[in-house]
Order: C-alpha cells, then structure tokens, then sequence
C-alpha cells in the first residue's frame, strides 16, 4: 500500500483505475513509467483531466510483472518527490 495511489472502485472490469498525487499529469507519468519499463494507460482518453494523474492499470500479465510494475510507480513517484 502507498499512500499517494488511490484505487478507483470500478464494476465489470479486468482493471484498477487509480489516481496518482504529486504528479502533474497522466502523460507525463506514462512516459517516465515508460522509461522504466512499465506500461500504465493515462486516463485522459476516458473521460478524466490529465491533471488528475489517474492511470489504468490492467491485470493480464503475470502476477511477477504486476508486482514489478508497481515497484516501478512507487520508485518513479519516489523520484519525482526529490525534484
């Protein structure tokens, strides 16, 4: 658990949707996850403001690859507090 991730309860779906504080914006965050070698969709596109840093995450990926990708968010946010 991470405080500056907020899960957004979702029906129906094989994803989280989740909100990320102290980051600028969606794309900004994919792109420095991207760098990292982690894939996360900003949400911009479904219907949320790119300010609000919220990022689909989607399970269809082995569970090592989820862990490894959260690792990721958490040491991509962990730098962005250092800027």
């Amino acid at each position: 658990q991470d405080p500056r991730i907020q899960i957004i309860p979702r029906e129906g779906c094989f994803n989280l949707t989740s909100r990320v504080t102290n980051f600028p914006s969606d794309i900004r965050l994919a792109r420095k996850l991207m760098e990292a070698g982690t894939l996360l969709m900003p949400c911009d596109g479904y219907g949320y403001r790119s300010e609000s840093a919220v990022m689909r995450i989607t399970f269809a990926e082995r569970w090592k690859r989820v862990k490894h990708g959260m690792k990721t968010l958490r040491a991509v946010l962990d730098d962005n507090q250092r800027l």
